[in-house]
Formats: C-alpha cells, sequence, structure tokens
C-alpha cells in the first residue's frame, strides 16, 4: 500500500473535520470521507482510531476497483463499527479489495460483511452479534485469520453461498437461536478451515458445508481427525452471548491447547497479541485467542 494515500479518522478527536487533511494530527470524523479520497482503482488506508464509548455508524460499500485497508488503531479495544442504514456495515464488490485489521463491527441491522465479487482479507478483527449473520460471501474470495466470527437470529457467523473461503485461527460461533449453523456453505469444495474453533449452543450441527475441509481444528462435533469438543459450554468463553470468544483459563477442555498445528505462513500471534509457537509442527490452541 503506498505510504503517501494515508488518512486518519477519529471521530473523537475535537480537531477532526471532513474538510481537513485527514493527517494524524487533523483527523477526518467519518470512515465515508476516508473512502472518498480513495479513487477507482486507486489504493490506499484509513487508520481508524479507537474512541471508547463511540460507534461509527456507518454503512461502507468498496467497489469499482478500489484496493482499501482499514485499520483500527485502538490503544485499550478495538474501534467499534456499526451499520447506518443499509442491511450491512461493510460490503465489498465489483473487483474491490479489502484488508481489514483491529476492528469490531457489531450490532448491523443485517450482516456485518458482505463480500460480492471482490476480495476481503479479515484479520485479527470481531465481526460479532450482527442480526443478519456474521459474513456472506456471494462470488470473490475472502480469508479470515486470528478473527472472532459470530451468527445471529437465523444466520450463520460464516455464509458462503459462491466464491472461495480460507479461515485460520478463528472462532465461529453461534449463540442460542433457531437452528442453523455457525459455517453454512451451499457447496463447501472452496472453503477450507485450519487451526479453529467453531461451535453452536443449537442442537444442530455447527457446521453445514458439504465438501468442507476441515483440519487441525477444535468441533463440538466428530469429523475427521479434529478435536470433538462436546457440546459447548458459554463459559468456556469471557462473554459468549455478546460475542466474546477469549478464552477463560482453567475453564475451556484442555483439548483445544493442542487442536491446531502451527505451519510455515501462520500468524506468529493470536487476536491480542499473544505469541504463537511459530515452529512447524508444533501444536497450538486453535481458535482466534490462545492463554500465555
Amino acid at each position: 500500500m503506498p505510504l503517501d494515500r494515508v488518512w486518519y479518522v477519529d471521530a473523537d478527536d475535537n480537531a477532526c473535520s471532513n474538510a481537513g487533511p485527514g493527517s494524524s494530527e487533523m483527523p477526518l470524523c467519518d470512515l465515508l470521507t476516508g473512502l472518498g479520497k480513495i479513487g477507482a482503482s486507486e489504493k490506499g488506508t484509513i487508520i481508524l482510531r479507537d474512541t471508547p464509548g463511540n460507534t461509527y455508524e456507518e454503512t461502507l460499500l468498496v467497489s469499482s476497483g478500489r484496493t482499501v485497508a482499514i485499520v483500527g488503531k485502538g490503544a485499550m479495544e478495538r474501534p467499534v463499527w456499526s451499520d447506518g442504514s443499509e442491511d450491512y456495515a461493510l460490503a465489498v464488490q465489483n473487483n474491490a479489495i479489502v484488508y481489514l485489521s483491529g476492528v469490531r463491527i457489531e450490532a448491523a441491522v443485517s450482516r456485518g460483511v458482505e463480500v460480492a465479487q471482490a476480495q476481503v482479507w479479515i484479520q485479527r478483527s470481531e465481526i460479532v452479534n450482527n442480526a443478519g449473520g456474521g459474513i456472506l460471501v456471494n462470488g470473490g474470495a475472502l480469508t479470515v485469520e486470528n478473527s472472532f466470527v459470530g451468527g445471529s437470529s437465523s444466520q450463520p457467523a460464516l455464509n458462503v453461498q459462491s466464491g472461495t473461503s480460507q479461515v485460520n485461527y478463528s472462532t465461529l460461533a453461534l449463540g442460542p437461536v433457531v437452528p442453523s449453523a455457525a459455517l453454512f456453505c451451499v457447496d463447501g469444495t472452496d472453503t477450507s478451515v485450519r487451526n479453529s474453533i467453531i461451535v453452536s449452543t443449537h442442537a444442530t450441527p455447527e457446521v453445514n458445508c458439504p465438501n468442507v475441509t476441515i483440519s487441525s481444528s477444535a468441533l463440538e462435533m466428530t469429523m475427521g481427525d479434529n478435536v470433538a469438543l462436546g457440546d459447548v459450554e458459554i463459559n468456556w468463553f469471557s462473554d459468549y452471548l455478546q460475542g466474546e470468544f477469549l478464552l477463560v483459563a482453567g475453564v475451556y477442555p484442555p483439548a483445544i491447547e493442542t487442536a491446531a498445528s502451527w505451519a510455515t505462513g501462520d500468524p506468529t500471534t493470536d487476536i491480542e497479541g499473544d505469541t504463537r509457537p511459530a515452529l512447524d509442527g508444533t501444536p497450538d490452541f486453535a481458535g482466534a485467542d490462545r492463554i500465555p
């Protein structure tokens, strides 16, 4: 990404102005204005600052071949982003590319993220508590790494209608609602999951994804050589019903600690920045969080 195409957004900064330069000292006030700085087929980075107690209530549509990085910069927690008035907080369409890192997308009227004939990378982020589910993939390619993705209502955490999806070192979870799966695919031939946790508090199986490849992961059900955890208990996690899937020391099943297998190219830290083993073949915690 070009170093001279970077804009800061901080709604809580008294110096913010959408008419300003978008610099660190004089940031913009909203994401939409930041996106407007990046023209069709151009590249640019938006640094989204943490504003405790504030939510960026915006609907962002990235299209027309743009390449955009949206990076959360929070001292205490990930900047919180919800939707404005559409069916998503973030939609990426028409050959656009988006890198999303260090943000929390929640409380959208419908889904958190929608991918349609585009490419999206999500790292160290939380897509949780959205009424229409977490992520919808309808063509294109999605990569999720070191992230929490939660479903809600009758919608999955990850819903793959078409396209390619890769999930690594992430936690996919569904709350106690009507029957659904945490991971749903029309055809999972091009969907792969590694080193992850997939759970659902509903009796319906947490995975409904024909032909999916799942390895070195921890699930409730028995599937291949993955760890079978049995029925999930919400107290394994810090606040399951609010989409906080940090593990609680001494409570989660010990099998999670060795369910994953680190390989070259995998992240060297977890969602909180705790160090992973970084040695090929070393057993590791499945999911986005590990206990140091």
